[in-house]
This record gives structure tokens, C-alpha cells and sequence, in this order.
């Protein structure tokens, strides 16, 4: 069984390589140049692959096998002879018929000590020539057959191109027929429904024709005069040959009429919704020309108020008239053939489920409103809407209710209102918040007319006013800076008297007509206080102005106008002032300068109360009316204006009295005060003599603080613990700037003659120079003689001069022969001043 099975391998081989053999010849290979299935060409090539990894790896292998099988030769001989041929026989048979990978087998081959590869060689090219030999025979046996296959193939190949262009042929032709009968087809329908609908017509006539006989009948009979019968007639013709003729199309010609109706209404619809802007447009303007709410100046304002006393509402014939611009037919056709046809619950639920989806398109801005032409076709859009609803309501019976109505614009403010806090969140500008109330206000007065509650819609402006007054202030309140900071901070000078009618018409400050003034003219303030008051006036005017005509007392807007004006007198102005004495570095004259431009600005708030009860047409004494409070703000400003002239020259005393060069212990005295003392005295002078245009207690305030800041820093410098030496020479060096410094005290420019004021602000440091060059010590020991003659000098400096007091010159104290005696009553004094100051610390 093992030989058959190798016998039908090696039969299913030898007809492969007959198959491979057969296409070589086709291809035109020769029997000797085997392809893959080659077992030569394979050895050959496996054979050159070993020789290309190593010519000295093949040569080691072949020595190891000779040797080895010299050995196995030389021990057994004959068992090797056996088994040499077995295991070639096998490894050619492997090799032969494998049907796959022949690596394995090939390995085996070089790896097995019994084969010799030169034998397996040899074995395996004879082998392969018998099966060549095979594969030949095979091949010419079938070749002929091949050839004839081949030839026939071509012949089918032509045939089937001849039957190609036959089909394509054949498939033109029965699309052309097809399109023919198309077009048959197409006209043979037409025919038939032209008979369908002849046909239909000669039956329907048929079903006519008793009807028609017995009206022809009934006409007879009345000629005739035979009138029962014309009843009994007519009642057969109306009970049985009429019915059934139209009857059946009764219900259809029902809903025919239906479907146009509400296609009418839906056109009507459409209509009005293109057309709500114009309508709402030219209502709204006709609104604000009965208004006039685009005055400009302050007199047309009241003028046009005055004219709404007198024609306070908008003609309602005038809106109807506008408003009825657009046809109103289709809805009043559609709303009586739906009664008619019992279908009224259909329109109307048709009607507001439309106008409801309108509302929402309406009131929801399809892109962002960015500019005042948006608002405004906004609200004439949302006016124009309402205005329809309002029409149709008035001019239809049981077709809307005022409760729908009254819902539906309910639900709509609240939307409105939420729309334009989203919308006015981006407005950063006061003038296009000022229009967007115009609009709302024309808008609001507009739907008034027509019975509409507009609380909320008046609410909504109340909102919107705290984001316009904020707007408003910050705006103002920048420009204030600005004229605050670009000032001159120099009295105006006016040398004509268009000069003096322009200031005048900036800022009324005088009552002195043209006539009576003398020019040239200087008044104190700077140009920053007309022009202050120029700002402030047009604040207030543009906050009347948003807060006028919003539904509100004429005591609530001047309420809220005087709130806003305090608001920016008190905390921007006022505060933008003190915060500019404290940060900028101002000179002396730009300090003054502020101090009375405050005190101007306080008189201006008296104009600007005045003005403000002329825009609100209110009382101004009447005691519920809120005051410009801000003038008590404006003594905050002044406050720190002077406190800082008085710091500057405080400055000033400081900075010369650190050059100041003492020399306490001479050793002769000055003929005449110190040099930085004079020039310290002389800025002084100078600078009290300009203080004119200042209040006299704020200069006199000013003096006293500098000659009392002077005393102190002489004191000091008479205390300096850099003092090693005191003399008296140097005292009275000492004593001449005393004197000086009192003299300057006693001709103050700002204080009159007999103010004792400043009479005693430099008696320490009298005193104490005074008690050193009459050597007085032992009557300054005794507290009694202190409290009379010196009740102003303090212990402590007397202490310190005296530790310091050391009078050698020749000319000093202790010349004579009392010097002992004198330095007796130096330590004396100084002992008990130690111990009368130790007991009190």
C-alpha cells in the first residue's frame, strides 16, 4: 500500500511538472531551462548560495563529514555501505516529491553523516532527466490538441465581438421605440381622461335632465295657472332630482372654500408682518411730532410741553388712518366664511397660533442691535405688530378677546424688557442711550393710545436710566479731570467786552452789566470754573433730559436730576480736585488759585439749583426739594489746597534752615542777622504779599502756621545735639535772628494793625536768649520768678545750653574776678535744673 501511495505522488508530480512542461513550450522555454519546479536549477542555486556565504565554512563542513566518514568506513564498513543507501534514498524521495517548502529537506541533506552530497548530487540529476524525459512525451502528445484549443479561442474571441456590436445595435433600436411609445402612452392618458371627463359630464347632464324637465314643467304649470301643481313640482324637484346631483360635491366645495379662505389668511399674515415696520414707523413719528421730543434747546422743550397740555393724545383716526394702509379684506373674509361654514374655533385657534410664532420672531432681534437705526426699526417693528392686533380686535366681532390681547402683550414686555438689558449691555455711549429712550418712549405712547398698559415698559427705562446715568458720569466725569489737569490756574484777564459778554453767557457770575464794568478786568477764579460749570449745566440738562417724559412727577425728576448732580458735584468733582492737590506737585500760586476757584464753584451751585428748578418746573425753596449739597464738599478741596500751601512753605522754612551754618561759641558776635534767615524772611514776605486773593482768615491761618512752624525749627536747631559748644558770642548771634524772626511777626500784610495774633509766638526763644545774656539763672531756678518772667521757656533747654555753656573769649562773662562766683551759680542752676527735671520723669 506504501508503494501505491508513492507511485500516485510520484504520478501527480510527473503530471505537474507534464502541466509546467507543456506551458514552457507554449511560452517558449526549453525543457532544459526549468523554472521553479526545476529541482536542478534549484540545487544549482542552493548550491551557489552556500558558496556566497563562505567558501571556508563549506570547506570546514566537507572536512568534518570526510572525516567522519572515513572513520565510520574504517570501523563498519559494511553497516555503512546499508545505511549510506538508505538515507539516499530517502532524502531523494523527500526532495522529489515535496509538494512545499524543500529547505528542510535540503538541510537534512547537508546535516545527515550518511549521504554524500556528490552521490545525492548525481542521484538527483538523474532523477531529474527521467522526469524531463516524461514531461516531453507528455507534451507532444497533447501540443496538437493545445493548438486547436487556441484557435478556437480566437474564432470565439471575433464572434463575440460581432455579437457586441449586435446588442448595442439591437438596444439603440428599443430605446428609440420605447421613446415613441412613450409619447403614445402619454397621449393615449390624455385622450382617456378627456373621455373619463366627458363621459362624466354626459351623466352628470343625464342626472340634469329630469331636474330641468320637471323646471320646465313647473314653469308650464304656472302659465297654465295651476299653481298646487307647481308646488308639488317644485317640492319633487327640491326633495329628489336636485339632491342628487349635487349633493355629493357639497362637501367638497365646503372645503375648497376652507383651504382658500385660510390661504387668504395666511397671505394676510404675511402681509402684515412685512409690513408692521412701516406701519409702527409712521405711527411713532406721527406721536413724536405731537410731542415734539426732538427739541434741542431748553425753550423748545418747554414750548413743545406746553403744546401737549393743549393736544396731549395722537388722533385716533389719524392712527387707524396709518395703520389701515394694509388690507384688511382677507382676515374679514376668511372669519365669515368660517362662521358660515361653523369652523370658527379653526381660525381663530389658526389666527394666534401664527401671530404667536410672529411674536417671538418679532420680539427676539435676529442679529445684535449695534446701532440706532436697529432700535428703531426694532420698536417700530414691535409697534407696527401690536397696532394690527389692536385693529383687528376693534374691527371684528368674537374674533379676538381683550384677554388674549391683554396676554399676549403681557408675556411680550417681559421679553422686551430682557431684550434690552442683553442689547444695552454693549451701548457704552450716553447719546445712543438717550435715543434708545426716545424711541421707547414714542414707542410706549404709541401702544398707550391703544389702550396697552406700558408699566413695564416704563420700568424698563428706569433700568436703563441707572446704566445711562453711569455712562454719563463716567463721561463727565473724564472732561472734568481733563479741565482740571489743562489749567492755567491764573485769574482770567479781560480786556474786551466780548471778552466779558462771553464769560458772562458761559457763567453768569455778576450782575455788573456791560455798561458799568471797567476794563481791563482780572477776576480771581481760572478758566477751570466757567468751564466746570458749562460741564456740569450740560450734565444736568442730559440727565432731565432722559429723565423727562418717562412717566414721572415733576418733583420725582427733579428728585433724581439733583441726586445725580450731587452725586458728580460731591464724589467726582470734589473728589477729582482733592486728589489732585495730593498727588500733583503744585506751586504755591496754583494752590491758591484753587482754593478760590472752590469757593467760586460753591456760588455756582446756587445758579445750578436755580437751573435745575427751571428745567423741572419746581420751587426751589420748597423744603421737600433735595439741595446741592455739594458745596459743603467743595470746603473738603479747599481744605487740602490750603493745608498744602501751608506744608509747602513749611518745606521752604525747612530747606533753608538745613543750609543753616550755626556757630555757637564765636569769638566775636555778628553785627547782623544771619544771611539764610533774611532770604527765608524775604520768600516769606513775597509770598504772603500774593496772598491777597485769599480769604483773610486762611492767610492769617497760613501766617500764623509758618511763623509757629519757624519757631519750632529754631528751637530745634538751638537743641541739635551736634552742639559741642555755647558762648555768648554765639548767643547773641543767636538773638539778632530772633529779633528778626519777630519782627517779620509783627509785620504780617495779612493781619491789621493791633492783632496780637502773632505778638507772642517767638517769646521762647526770647526768653531764653534773654535769660543767658542778663545771666538770670537763679531767678529761672526758683519756679515762682519762672512762672512770672519766664513762663514760656522750658527747663530742658535751659539744661542743654547750660551742660554746653562755656564763655572763655575775652570779652565773656567771667573777665573779672567773679568768675568763681559766677561758675557757682552755672553749676548751681544746672544741678537743680537735673534734679527738678529727673523728679518730674
Amino acid at each position: 500500500m506504501g508503494d501505491g501511495v508513492e507511485n500516485h505522488k510520484l504520478g501527480s508530480s510527473i503530471s505537474k511538472e507534464g502541466r509546467m512542461k507543456s506551458q514552457n513550450l507554449v511560452f517558449g522555454k526549453k525543457s532544459g531551462d526549468v523554472d521553479y519546479m526545476g529541482f536542478p536549477h534549484t540545487l544549482k542555486h542552493q548550491q551557489k548560495k552556500f558558496e556566497k556565504t563562505g567558501d571556508s565554512n563549506i570547506t570546514n563542513r566537507s572536512i568534518v563529514v570526510n572525516s567522519t566518514n572515513e572513520k565510520e568506513e574504517t570501523m563498519n564498513a559494511k553497516d555503512g555501505s546499508v545505511a549510506h543507501t538508505r538515507d539516499n534514498s530517502m532524502l531523494l524521495a523527500e526532495v522529489v516529491h515535496s509538494e512545499g517548502n524543500i529547505a528542510p529537506a535540503l538541510r537534512a541533506v547537508f546535516d545527515s553523516p550518511n549521504v554524500e552530497i556528490a552521490e545525492f548530487l548525481d542521484a538527483l540529476g538523474a532523477e531529474s532527466r527521467k522526469l524531463d524525459g516524461d514531461i516531453e512525451r507528455l507534451c507532444n502528445v497533447h501540443y496538437q490538441g493545445f493548438v486547436s484549443s487556441i484557435d478556437r479561442l480566437l474564432q470565439l474571441r471575433n464572434h463575440g465581438r460581432q455579437l457586441q456590436t449586435h446588442i448595442h445595435h439591437v438596444k439603440q433600436q428599443v430605446a428609440d421605440a420605447g421613446f415613441g411609445l412613450l409619447a403614445t402612452t402619454s397621449a393615449l392618458v390624455k385622450q382617456r381622461r378627456k373621455q373619463h371627463n366627458m363621459l362624466q359630464t354626459i351623466d352628470t347632464l343625464n342626472a340634469c335632465v329630469p331636474a330641468l324637465r320637471l323646471f320646465y314643467k313647473a314653469n308650464a304649470q304656472m302659465k297654465a295657472g295651476r299653481f298646487y301643481s307647481v308646488i308639488k313640482t317644485l317640492e319633487e324637484l327640491e326633495a329628489h332630482h336636485l339632491t342628487q346631483a349635487i349633493q355629493s360635491q357639497i362637501p367638497n366645495i365646503r372645503l375648497e372654500v376652507k383651504r382658500e379662505a385660510f390661504a387668504d389668511m395666511r397671505k394676510f399674515l404675511e402681509e402684515a408682518r412685512n409690513n408692521a415696520r412701516e406701519i409702527g414707523a409712521a405711527t411713532i413719528q406721527q406721536a413724536q411730532k405731537s410731542q415734539n421730543l426732538a427739541a434741542s434747546t431748553t425753550q423748545q422743550l418747554e414750548t413743545s410741553s406746553l403744546k401737549s397740555s393743549e393736544d396731549g393724545t395722537i388722533d385716533d383716526t389719524t392712527l387707524h388712518a396709518i395703520s389701515l394702509d394694509i388690507d384688511f379684506a382677507p382676515i374679514y373674509s376668511c372669519w365669515h366664511v368660517c362662521q358660515a361654514l361653523d369652523a370658527s374655533d379653526d381660525c381663530i385657534a389658526y389666527y394666534k397660533a401664527e401671530r404667536r410664532k410672529q411674536t417671538q420672531l418679532v420680539i427676539i432681534p435676529s442679529t445684535s442691535l449695534v446701532s440706532i437705526t436697529d432700535f428703531k426699526e426694532y420698536f417700530e417693528q414691535l409697534a407696527g405688530f401690536f397696532l394690527v392686533e389692536e385693529i383687528v380686535l376693534s374691527t371684528t366681532s368674537g374674533f379676538l378677546s381683550k384677554q388674549y390681547l391683554e396676554e399676549l402683550w403681557h408675556n411680550a414686555q417681559a421679553k422686551i424688557a430682557q431684550v434690552m438689558d442683553t442689547e444695552l449691555a454693549r451701548c457704552s455711549t450716553a447719546s445712543m442711550l438717550r435715543s434708545v429712550k426716545h424711541l421707547i418712549v414714542s414707542f410706549a405712547r404709541v401702544l398707550q393710545e391703544y389702550d396697552y398698559s406700558v408699566g413695564r415698559i416704563m420700568d424698563v427705562l428706569l433700568d436703563i436710566r441707572v446704566k445711562y446715568q453711569s455712562v454719563l458720569m463716567t463721561s463727565t466725569g473724564e472732561t472734568l479731570r481733563g479741565i482740571l489737569l489743562n489749567d492755567n490756574y491764573t485769574p482770567i484777564q479781560l480786556s474786551s467786552i466780548e471778552q466779558y459778554q462771553n464769560l458772562l453767557e458761559r457763567y453768569p457770575f455778576t450782575n455788573i452789566s456791560d455798561d458799568e464794568v471797567t476794563l481791563p478786568v482780572t477776576v480771581e477764579f481760572s478758566d477751570a470754573v466757567p468751564n466746570i460749570y458749562v460741564e456740569v449745566k450740560q450734565f444736568i440738562y442730559m440727565t432731565w433730559l432722559y429723565v423727562d417724559n418717562i412717566g414721572l412727577s415733576n418733583t420725582e425728576v427733579d428728585e433724581l436730576v439733583r441726586q445725580s448732580t450731587n452725586q458728580l458735584l460731591s464724589k467726582v468733582l470734589s473728589g477729582t480736585m482733592s486728589r489732585i492737590v495730593r498727588e500733583r506737585r503744585l506751586t504755591l500760586a496754583q494752590l491758591m488759585q484753587i482754593s478760590v476757584n472752590t469757593r467760586h464753584l460753591e456760588t455756582a451751585c446756587e445758579i445750578l439749583e436755580e437751573y435745575v428748578s427751571s428745567l423741572t418746573r419746581t420751587l426751589a425753596d420748597n423744603i421737600h426739594i433735595t439741595k446741592l449739597y455739594a458745596a459743603s464738599d467743595f470746603k473738603d478741596a479747599r481744605s487740602s489746597a490750603e493745608y498744602r500751601i501751608i506744608e509747602l512753605l513749611c518745606e521752604q522754612i525747612d530747606q533753608c534752615l538745613e543750609l543753616a551754618d550755626y556757630d555757637w561759641s564765636p569769638l566775636e558776635p555778628k553785627a547782623s542777622s544771619s544771611t539764610f534767615m533774611y532770604d527765608l524772611l524775604a520768600y516769606l514776605t513775597t509770598m504772603f504779599a500774593s496772598l491777597t486773593n485769599l480769604p483773610r482768615e486762611v492767610a492769617t491761618n497760613a501766617y500764623f502756621m509758618t511763623c509757629k512752624h519757624l519757631r519750632t525749627k529754631l528751637l530745634e536747631l538751638a537743641q541739635n545735639s551736634e552742639i559741642k559748644k555755647i558762648n555768648l558770642n554765639g548767643i547773641k548771634s543767636f538773638a539778632r535772628d530772633v529779633e528778626l524772626c519777630e519782627d517779620y511777626a509783627n509785620s504780617c500784610p495779612v493781619i491789621e494793625d493791633g492783632d496780637e495774633l502773632l505778638r507772642d509766638l517767638f517769646t521762647p526763644l526770647r526768653q531764653l536768649v534773654d535769660l543767658f545774656m542778663n545771666e538770670d539763672w537763679s531767678s529761672y531756678v526758683h519756679l515762682e520768678e519762672r512762672k512770672t518772667r519766664y513762663p514760656s521757656l522750658q527747663p530742658d533747654i535751659v539744661l542743654l545750653w547750660l551742660e554746653k555753656f562755656d564763655d572763655t573769649a575775652r570779652h565773656g562773662i567771667f573777665r573779672s574776678g567773679d568768675d568763681r562766683r559766677k561758675a557757682r551759680q552755672v553749676e548751681s542752676a544746672t544741678k537743680a535744673l537735673r534734679q527738678e527735671i529727673g523728679a518730674h520723669t
